[in-house]
């Protein structure tokens, strides 16, 4: 006869360890929140459509923007010397998540937000 109550004790620790101490459960996770980790803090005043220049890293394959408030958003990469290189669509960006707005992008490349309107915004844009 087997003893299934070490086996179940076992199993219960070890969920309860992970639970804990917050153990990533997956490899898109642990990607995320590197990424994530090192976010910039962007805000665009009122009368402006385009954030201050940031770089990608090679922490994210993505750019990611968690944004305070709706809005549109689009980015610009630099060509030469002007951020004239911009996506063709905006990207609806809702408060409070992160949203992918351009993916797999080369690391080390100068890029902007260029934002639908001239409202005030304010977030986090992760590279």
């Amino acid at each position: 006869m087997r003893n299934t109550s070490i086996v179940g004790g076992a199993m219960a620790v070890a969920a309860m360890s992970a639970l804990l101490f917050g153990v990533v459960s997956s490899p898109a996770q642990a990607a995320a929140a590197s990424c994530y980790g090192g976010s910039h803090y962007y805000n665009k005043p009122a009368g402006s459509f385009k954030s201050t220049p940031f770089t990608t890293t090679t922490a994210c394959s993505d750019i990611n923007v968690r944004s305070n408030q709706n809005t549109f958003v689009r980015v610009c990469f630099r060509k030469i010397d002007i951020f004239s290189n911009c996506q063709a669509r905006y990207t609806h960006v809702v408060p409070g998540q992160y949203v992918v707005v351009a993916t797999n992008v080369l690391d080390n490349r100068d890029f902007l937000l260029d934002f639908y309107n001239d409202a005030e915004a304010s977030g986090l844009v992760a590279a």
